[in-house]
């Protein structure tokens, strides 16, 4: 049977209710809802938020993040990048909202290497391919090996040009065998986000390939 999603005005009428609920039937209650329904609970008021904001891995509140993600978006099975808590996660899967701009568009994208999500217009002004790098920053490819990059554009990988300032600000604050030593710690790293990244990259794609539609969940 289909789920439905509350409504903003069914979510303030239950409000009232909500507070004066027992932590233990409060519980109960959010471990049947919905991503969507527990992020709109954020929104209803500090208490609300309060509760359902606690990010120790540990707790009873994030495993019904986690619970709710895995019963109804049944093919996001990865847990959440290093340093995001399940409510951060679930936020960035459902929103349509570019994290630069702060403007909704249906065809943002996530960018795991950040962990943001962009629209067209903040990707194409905020990155920069490899050939442009060789042709006008060329310091930089001296550590690109040290950069994640974020996608492929045509034949060219691109690279968030924050990122690179960043990293080539860093890689020149140093001198001789700190260099080495500094590119072959950052190359390893990199390596590391990479593989993260592919992999979050196939469940995007096994995602969008599914009949299982989310856009009821967008907020």
């Amino acid at each position: 049977m289909k789920t439905r999603s509350m409504t903003r005005q069914e979510l303030r009428l239950r409000r009232s209710k909500f507070l004066c609920l027992p932590p233990e039937i409060f519980i109960q209650i959010c471990a049947h809802l919905l991503p969507k329904d527990l992020a709109s609970l954020l929104r209803v008021c500090k208490q609300l938020y309060n509760e359902l904001s606690i990010v120790e891995p540990s707790s009873t509140i994030q495993k019904i993040w986690k619970q709710s993600r895995l019963r109804f978006m049944p093919l996001r099975i990865l847990d959440p990048p290093k340093g995001m808590s399940e409510q951060e996660y679930i936020k960035l899967l459902i929103e349509k909202k570019c994290s630069l701009c702060g403007k909704k568009s249906r065809k943002s994208k996530i960018y795991w290497d950040v962990k943001v999500r962009a629209c067209e217009s903040c990707y194409e002004g905020g990155t920069v391919t490899g050939i442009e790098l060789f042709y006008f920053n060329y310091s930089a490819c001296e550590i690109i090996t040290c950069i994640p990059f974020t996608n492929i554009r045509g034949d060219s990988k691109s690279y968030w040009r924050f990122l690179v300032e960043a990293k080539l600000k860093e890689y020149k604050s140093l001198r001789g065998i700190e260099r080495y030593h500094w590119v072959y710690e950052q190359t390893k790293q990199t390596e590391e986000i990479q593989s993260e990244v592919t992999k979050r990259w196939r469940e995007d794609y096994s995602n969008s390939k599914n009949d299982f539609k989310y856009d009821s969940f967008n907020i």
